[in-house]
């Protein structure tokens, strides 16, 4: 029996036999329908009904305007020009480029609206370059409304083609459901389909899928090679991962200098989490000889940048001496930076600096302030010190048993102080020897 030929649907994706001219997925007619003439918008340049009184796009009465009304401006770089001239004479090449001039703000303004108009042009001529492009401006509303499946039509469409970046931002449309309806095993799909043409972002998308189980069987051996591969490839959240991988153990044997070289790769491309973590191996002398210069050199870097771990180890560098004077109005103001932004260990920190006097009077009231926010997010020390502030009184009513309940639920965490802190209260001490579960907070 001779096998059927089939073909993919370009609205939906479904696999259907290649001579179908409807889809039975989605219902959609596959033939080419006759296209009503068109001609240039006079203001806006879009193609419109040959008839139409009023662009769809621009909103402007076109009936009675000039054809070859020109909206070019006088002063525009020559490069530009040329470019334009091509690409309203319905190059598609030259349609793309002018696109990236106004996309990129080279030899022009930044000009969303343009970039999207032209990537339009030159992606219904066919472009898959112009199509994937199109279909981000419709997934991020860069020069258009946000039109999620707009986007995935697009993405779609030059998949089918085999444009690797399309079918990995098709994998990123199934896996989160936007634009379509969430399906990990097609997103799976996808990523495959990218990897398998060295699309490095694909490779570590399916990477993530093998380690988390979705979509596929999960598979940390598998992870990790993908992982490896995009990493070797220069790709640098994968350069950051694999660093993570070596540096915790994980999967693989532990090779601090493994994860040093890494880190040190994907800080070299500014990665400001790489950056944190060389430092902190430069901190405590891992994969690396201990250099507190170099440590508070990097955190001082990403800080400045806003970078809100920079900004909180930072603080910890001021507070501690680490590769700098002890200022702890420095450690103070570094802290409060990253903890306005709600990170709990400089909410913790600052609580500390308050309740002791460092680098700010002694306040109790503040102190429980943060470290109560702290203690909400999870953070073991947080929920420590704000046990500890219910069990002397600081900043609040005492009261013994909001104490062994934020005491527990460090301790239940590993957190030695905590456990101590626990026994000294009446009862505590059973609540260890039972080792309940963490009470809900």
């Amino acid at each position: 029996m001779e096998e059927r030929q089939m073909k993919i649907c370009p609205y939906c994706g479904e696999e259907i036999l290649a001579v179908a001219k409807k889809c039975r997925f989605c219902g959609e007619w596959l033939e080419e329908k006759t296209p009503k003439p068109q001609r240039p918008c006079p203001i806006c340049g879009e193609n419109i009904d040959i008839d139409a009184d009023i662009c769809p796009y621009c909103k402007e009465k076109v009936a009675n305007q000039p054809q070859n009304a020109s909206n070019k401006i006088d002063n525009e770089d020559a490069e530009i020009k040329e470019c334009r001239r091509l690409a309203e004479n319905g190059d598609y090449v030259a349609q793309g480029k002018l696109g990236d001039y106004y996309f990129q703000g080279e030899k022009t303004d930044i000009n969303y609206v343009e970039a999207f108009k032209w990537y339009k042009k030159s992606a219904v001529q066919g472009s898959l370059r112009a199509q994937c492009l199109l279909a981000y401006c419709y997934k991020n509303g860069l020069g258009v409304e946000k039109n999620s499946k707009e986007a995935y039509r697009w993405y779609l469409k030059a998949s089918v083609e085999g444009a690797s970046f399309a079918q990995n931002d098709l994998g990123i449309l199934y896996e989160s459901g936007e634009g379509v309806k969430q399906d990990f095993e097609k997103a799976v799909k996808w990523y495959q389909k990218a990897a398998d043409q060295g699309n490095a972002a694909a490779i570590m998308n399916l990477a993530s899928c093998y380690s988390r189980g979705v979509g596929v069987e999960k598979n940390e051996q598998e992870a990790f090679r993908l992982c490896k591969k995009a990493a070797e490839m220069g790709w640098v959240s994968a350069q950051l991962a694999l660093g993570r991988f070596y540096f915790n153990g994980q999967i693989v044997a532990q090779n601090d200098k493994e994860a040093v070289n890494w880190f040190r790769k994907a800080a070299n491309q500014g990665n400001e989490d790489a950056i944190c973590l060389l430092a902190q191996c430069y901190m405590e002398g891992r994969g690396v000889e201990k250099n507190h210069d170099e440590t508070f050199r990097l955190f001082s870097k990403v800080a400045h940048n806003g970078n809100v771990q920079g900004q909180c180890n930072l603080g910890y560098c001021y507070d501690h001496g680490i590769g700098t004077d002890v200022n702890f109005v420095e450690a103070v103001k570094w802290f409060r930076k990253a903890a306005d932004k709600n990170v709990s260990v400089a909410q913790s920190n600052l609580g500390e600096c308050y309740e002791e006097g460092r680098g700010v009077p002694v306040d109790f009231d503040k102190a429980f302030d943060l470290y109560n926010k702290a203690a909400q997010q999870g953070f073991a020390e947080g929920q420590y010190h704000l046990g500890k502030c219910y069990h002397l009184g600081h900043g609040v009513e005492r009261n013994y048993n909001e104490a062994k309940k934020w005491y527990l639920a460090a301790a239940n965490q590993g957190h030695e102080q905590a456990k101590e802190a626990l026994k000294e209260i009446p009862g505590g001490r059973a609540m260890l020897l039972i080792n309940p579960l963490k009470p809900k907070i």
